[in-house]
């Protein structure tokens, strides 16, 4: 995927294990709110599932508009991300 500007690109937390991958929350309009967000939800991930604290969490980024289904939704408004 080409390099796009922050302005063109929806922000994600996402996690990888092995080979499977998801995003789970997002989108975030900035990369810093997403990477903010990264702790509480592998905290919410592991309350789900204890295998989850052998997962790689991160963040990712597709283009604006770009349809997803993050797992656990769109981020909190409001929220201490």
């Amino acid at each position: 995927m080409p390099w796009r500007p922050d302005h063109e690109r929806d922000f994600y937390v996402s996690v990888v294990d092995v080979t499977r991958y998801r995003m789970l929350v997002g989108p975030f309009e900035r990369y810093d709110d997403a990477l903010s967000a990264v702790d509480s939800t592998r905290q919410r991930a592991v309350d789900a599932d204890p295998k989850a604290w052998f997962y790689s969490f991160g963040t990712c980024s597709v283009p604006k508009g770009t349809p997803t289904n993050p797992l656990f939704g769109a981020p909190a408004q409001g929220a201490d991300r």
